[in-house]
């Protein structure tokens, strides 16, 4: 992966964080949870947008891995408790992996049958795609913390 694409995808999810030590008890929970996935599914992200699309079936290797890890991540998200004034937003952040979920099985479909060539244009658009979603959680997290009076 140029290293251009490889800036795109590692910026694409988790700029932002929740902010925490902002509110009450159970608002500094959920802040604390959503951010520890968060990081878990980042490094799955990274480790993926770190891989090379010389080697297509590697590349495949590395990203069913990390689809695996980022499914995870989403399944606790999902179950997260949320503090009633931060529905909104968590439903918007959950949306948001839901769709870097969806990115990754549509991503690893095309390797399946990639030439080297076909691999590097799926890497780009890929980011691409990536970075979109990237800012959807961005504003999902910033909207979080205004809802959680952090902002």
């Amino acid at each position: 992966m140029n290293s251009r694409i490889a800036a795109i995808c590692l910026g694409a999810i988790a700029s932002a964080v929740l902010a925490a030590g902002c509110g009450t008890e159970e608002q500094n929970e959920y802040v604390d949870t959503v951010n520890e996935i968060q990081v878990r599914a980042t490094e799955a992200f990274n480790a993926t947008a770190e891989a090379t699309a010389r080697e297509p079936k590697a590349l495949l290797d590395e990203l069913e891995a990390n689809a695996a890890a980022l499914d995870d991540a989403l399944a606790e998200l999902q179950a997260v408790d949320v503090p009633e004034e931060a529905q909104e937003g968590h439903s918007e952040l959950v949306a948001g992996f839901e769709q870097l979920s969806d990115l990754f099985d549509s991503f690893a479909e095309q390797l399946r049958s990639a030439s080297t060539s076909e691999a590097f244009s799926a890497v780009t658009e890929f980011g691409g795609e990536a970075a979109e979603i990237g800012t959807q959680i961005d504003q999902a997290i910033d909207r979080i913390n205004q809802d959680l009076g952090a902002e």
